[in-house]
Order: structure tokens, then sequence, then C-alpha cells
């Protein structure tokens, strides 16, 4: 972890806590069960961890990263045309 000090302080990110509901939300009480916070305290995550944090396989987020990377291509394209 980059920066373990951090751990279980209140997420800065909401004011009240998250639910299974919410686009941020994973599984993970250490990290206020917050995706930003796991980003912001861990740094960059391994396909691994993230499938294991959001409950999807290794597969699914390598589809949703090349997906992403598509998308950001197009509007990079957008913008210097």
């Amino acid at each position: 972890m980059k920066n373990e000090r951090n751990l279980f302080q209140k997420c800065c990110h909401y004011r009240e806590p998250l639910n299974e509901d919410h686009r941020h939300y994973i599984n993970e009480l250490k990290y206020n069960n917050c995706v930003l916070c796991v980003s912001e305290w861990c740094g960059p995550l391994t396909q691994d961890v993230i499938s294991k944090y959001l409950g999807l396989s290794k597969m699914r987020i390598c589809q949703i990263e090349r997906i992403a990377l598509k998308k950001m291509k197009k509007r990079i394209v957008k913008l210097t045309d």
C-alpha cells in the first residue's frame, strides 16, 4: 500500500457511506467501500486486483479497459481535428 497511514480514515469523496447500488462502491471496508479511495491510496492496480475488488472476472476487466481506451482515442482524435 502506498499510504498506509490513510487507511480507515473517513472518505473525503462522499459524506454518507456508500451502499452496494452506488457506482463507486466496492466491498472493501478498509477503503471506506469507495473505489476512489482505493485508487488514491494504492495507486495503479493490476487487472487481477481490480477484478477481486469489483467481483468481476479478469477478462471482463480487460474488456472494460479496451472499451474505455477506444472511447478515449476517439475523443483525442476529435480534439486534434
